[in-house]
């Protein structure tokens, strides 16, 4: 279940964030998780957009279907996040893994036009994915005007990372492996839209 890292007085935490930091929040959510699963997160993910309506803050919902043996099809990250609407959660901002389909695409943008006309739109979570898979995913994606870019970690520095800890490379080259990953994946990124 979800828990805050500040604590459950999550005005006062937020009071301390400047104004224009976006609050990100990953939930773990299935709309065919087991009910008490289910009202908890919903409990707690209405309890932080209200504390970011009240503060000023912006609000980035990340919905990561649940670990388990539940399907997930096309309607499934459109269900869950037609749910948070039905709670009266609004995010900015939806940060969500690639939904696999054309179809699924259109779902979750009708959500969010029957929803809320002010969202920002949708930002394409990584899910630590190959460069090459993501790249594939881009061209889906920039089909779809409501998802605005990508938010991808990962990816960028995994290898890196585990390279330059095991010893295999220096700072400097490890530095040099993000950005050249970065970078091609922002220029995928304009190759795709600029394709559609």
């Amino acid at each position: 279940p979800l828990r805050f890292e500040g604590g459950a007085d999550l005005g006062s935490t937020l009071r301390e964030w400047p104004t224009e930091h976006c609050v990100k929040c990953l939930v773990f959510y299935h709309p065919e998780d087991p009910e008490e699963l289910r009202a908890e997160q919903e409990r707690q993910v209405l309890l932080l957009a209200q504390a970011c309506r009240r503060t000023g803050h912006d609000l980035l919902i990340e919905v990561i279907p649940s670990r388990s043996d539940r399907p997930v099809d096309e309607r499934t990250l459109a269900r869950a996040m037609k749910h948070f609407y039905a709670l009266g959660v609004f995010p900015d901002w939806w940060k969500l893994p690639h939904p696999g389909s054309d179809a699924a695409w259109m779902a979750i943008a009708a959500v969010i036009g029957d929803n809320d006309p002010h969202c920002r739109g949708v930002l394409l979570l990584g899910l630590d994915a190959p460069a090459a898979e993501l790249e594939q995913a881009f061209w889906m994606a920039r089909r779809h005007p409501v998802c605005r870019g990508f938010a991808v970690g990962r990816t960028i520095f995994a290898k890196p990372a585990e390279d330059w800890l095991a010893g295999r490379i220096d700072a400097r080259q490890a530095e040099t492996a993000m950005m050249d990953c970065y970078r091609r994946l922002i220029e995928s990124w304009e190759r795709a839209g600029a394709g559609r």
